[in-house]
């Protein structure tokens, strides 16, 4: 191998470590700050986008203790113990970083989210699995945040 293209094999491979040594993705950052604020008692009104049949009754107030649904009030501020399946597995901040990563690792052709600024939890999400498959996105929106002693 020739001078010439050691040096250039070295320069690639010292690049591609350069590009390695950067931060990780937005949503693991964010993750991280969201984590070092310790707050494991908090409300959030959380709106699930689809074509489900309760989309009336969004947004949902959800209260999180230590990652465990204390309560669900709908819009009307009425109890939503039957939405418990369909926005459960979405109510709460870890549940959400959960989802996106999930989204990622499947290969989701749409994943935006936006992150807060201060507290690092997506504020909004929104993921389309396939672009060739109609009715299978989903939007997800926090709202209102509010954290809870």
């Amino acid at each position: 191998m020739s001078t010439i293209k050691r040096l250039t094999l070295l320069i690639t491979l010292i690049a591609l470590a350069a590009c390695s040594a950067l931060p990780g993705n937005p949503s693991a950052q964010n993750r991280q700050k969201w984590e070092s604020q310790h707050i494991t008692h908090y409300r959030i009104n959380l709106s699930v986008g689809c074509f489900c049949a309760f989309r009336d009754r969004m947004p949902v107030s959800v209260e999180i203790d230590n990652g465990k649904i204390l309560s669900i009030l709908d819009n009307q501020g009425k109890p939503a113990a039957d939405l418990q399946d369909a926005v459960g597995q979405y109510a709460g901040i870890d549940k959400l970083f959960d989802y996106i990563d999930a989204a990622h690792k499947a290969g989701a052709a749409q994943v935006d989210v936006t992150y807060n600024a201060r507290y690092g939890y997506p504020e909004s999400i929104i993921v389309d699995q396939s672009k060739q498959v109609a009715d299978d996105e989903l939007s997800l929106t926090i709202s209102s945040f509010e954290v809870l002693k």
